[in-house]
C-alpha cells in the first residue's frame, strides 16, 4: 500500500448517534457549573488573546457509550481539560 491509501477493514457504519444538546440543556449545565472549568475553575474572566480556551460541554458517560444529552450527563470542563479528559 502507497502512502496515504486507505484499507477498508469492514463493510459497516457505526451506529447513528446525536450530539446534538439542546440550547435549553446547555444553558443548564453552564448555570449550574457558574460557567467555569469543573476540572481546574478556568472562566472566561480569565480569558485574553494568548489564552485560545473556551467552554465546553463533556459527556460523562460518553456519548459513543450510549451516554445521555441530558445535564446530569454533562460536565461544563474547558477545551484544554476536555483534551487531557480524552487523552487519559
Amino acid at each position: 500500500m502507497g502512502v496515504g491509501v486507505y484499507l477498508l477493514e469492514a463493510c459497516r457504519q457505526s451506529p447513528v448517534h446525536d450530539r446534538k444538546i439542546a440550547d435549553d440543556v446547555k444553558r443548564a449545565v453552564l448555570m449550574r457549573d457558574k460557567r467555569s472549568c469543573q476540572k481546574c475553575g478556568w472562566s472566561h474572566k480569565e480569558w485574553d488573546r494568548a489564552d485560545p480556551r473556551y467552554l465546553e460541554l463533556h459527556h460523562i458517560e460518553h456519548h459513543v457509550d450510549g451516554g445521555d444529552n441530558d445535564k446530569d450527563n454533562l460536565l461544563t470542563v474547558c477545551t484544554v481539560c476536555h483534551d487531557k479528559i480524552h487523552k487519559s
